[in-house]
């Protein structure tokens, strides 16, 4: 639970610094420095490591399930058991709400990129008609910077998608 949020959180850093560096270029620098990035990482630990012990330690997973817990109880056994409220905030606060950010955010950085590569092709035409210039659409390594970025992203949605909707199906059957 613990590092399955962790990593979302830091997906959402990630997310949050290329949106930095797409849409907002010539003041990157001066906003995400080396001690934003150690705040980014330190809030996505301790956001995780509260959101983490605060469900296992104060037994809010099984609230309302003591009867029940009590009546299929076994020496050695090792069920998880968890009631629905706690599913589905879980699964809100884990997986679909900093989704719904990073979806958010480089749909906008989609759009912004788009635009650059619309300006620089107006402008790549102006310069090679005048005859002083080569244009370049975009840089190869930030092309392939991109093209990771979207299947990362894209294996990350595939994989924990099915399993929280899963897990907020199963909370109430």
């Amino acid at each position: 639970m613990f590092l399955t949020a962790l990593s979302i959180f830091h997906l959402v850093c990630i997310a949050v610094d290329r949106y930095e560096a797409i849409c907002n270029p010539l003041h990157y620098s001066q906003k995400i420095t080396m001690p934003v990035a150690w705040i980014m990482v330190c809030a996505c630990w301790t956001l995780a490591g509260s959101y983490a012990y605060g469900l296992v330690y104060s037994r809010a997973l099984v609230a309302g399930l003591e009867d029940f817990m009590e009546s299929i109880y076994c020496v050695g056994s090792c069920i998880f058991l968890a009631n629905s409220l706690w599913i589905v905030l879980g699964s809100i606060i884990a997986f679909f709400f900093p989704c719904t950010i990073m979806i958010c955010l480089y749909t906008k950085i989609f759009f912004v990129a788009k635009e650059h590569v619309r300006k620089i092709e107006d402008l790549s035409h102006c310069v090679n008609s005048n005859g002083r210039g080569r244009g370049g659409l975009i840089k190869q390594s930030e092309h392939k910077a991109a093209k990771t970025l979207s299947i990362v992203f894209s294996a990350f949605i595939c994989c924990w998608m099915p399993f929280f909707i899963y897990s907020v199906i199963d909370a109430y059957t």
